[in-house]
């Protein structure tokens, strides 16, 4: 039943596929309840296959279409400051750090 549905074990998208037939299943129940109109299965699987394969190619394009952006400091108004921090986490040790500087408009703040 599994592979007629198109959930395998190596297929990488079976959580999607998953909750889009629970969706479909829940759907089609309540169909028959309140409309007596049920969804032939063959109908379900087609529909839930469809909606998992758009739902991982629109998933893949928005991924692999990010284009970077340039990043730059905008001095503060005359009078003001301004504080920038940042930190990272190496993910393989879990060691962290953080930084920060306050600056004024001539990017450096005098006592």
């Amino acid at each position: 039943m599994l592979d007629t549905v198109g959930i395998g074990q190596g297929d990488a998208i079976w959580a999607t596929r998953f909750v889009v037939f629970c969706w479909l299943i829940w759907k089609r129940k309540c169909n028959v309840i309140f409309n007596n109109n049920p969804l032939q299965s063959s109908a379900l699987i087609r529909y839930g296959n469809l909606i998992a394969n758009e739902f991982a190619y629109v998933h893949n394009c928005i991924k692999d279409t990010r284009i970077p952006q340039p990043v730059s400091w905008c001095p503060p108004a005359t009078g003001w400051l301004k504080a920038n921090c940042d930190g990272a986490v190496n993910p393989r040790d879990g060691k962290a750090a953080i930084g920060g500087v306050v600056r004024d408009e001539q990017w450096l703040v005098e006592d």
